[in-house]
């Protein structure tokens, strides 16, 4: 007997990887792109490490760690994505283990790492968006940049 979900499911596995693919990359976008894509990304209310935020309030810290990051980039590991979806395939958890570089050249702060990433991801009709999000930093260097000393006079 052929389960009538296990190919929506399936569908809805890819599409969810590929949402939490795509979600990563805009934030390597700049500052005024990562944030327009926020309101696409999200459900209007979102579990946000583990507290209840609405959309204006998540928006706000995103804002704010684009100022203090303003150049960043994203790397999903391709072999680090796993996803699992309820037998409904309504809703899908995405695991994503990325590597990141973030920078404030003017502040000549860089802090690069690896992070593991938790996404829910609801479909409202074939729509995805995230109903929560948690990640934690695997692995992380901060410095200042030294080969930009002296390369800037902004103060």
């Amino acid at each position: 007997m052929k389960d009538p979900d296990a190919e929506k499911r399936q569908t809805r596995t890819a599409t969810a990887k590929a949402f939490a693919i795509d979600y990563l990359h805009s934030w390597s976008a700049s500052n005024d792109a990562a944030l327009e894509a926020t309101a696409a990304f999200y459900a209007p209310s979102i579990l946000f490490h583990g507290r209840e935020v609405s959309m204006q309030r998540l928006f706000n810290e995103k804002r704010r760690f684009v100022r203090r990051w303003p150049e960043r980039d994203y790397r999903p590991r391709e072999d680090g994505i796993g996803t699992v979806c309820n037998p409904a395939g309504e809703i899908c958890t995405v695991h994503a283990v990325f590597d990141y570089t973030a920078s404030h050249p003017k502040r000549r702060r860089i802090s690069q790492g690896t992070g593991a990433l938790q996404l829910v991801v609801h479909f409202i009709g074939d729509r995805p968006v995230i109903v929560a999000e948690h990640s934690t930093l695997l692995g992380q260097e901060r410095r200042r940049n030294l080969a930009l000393e002296g390369a800037s006079n902004d103060r």
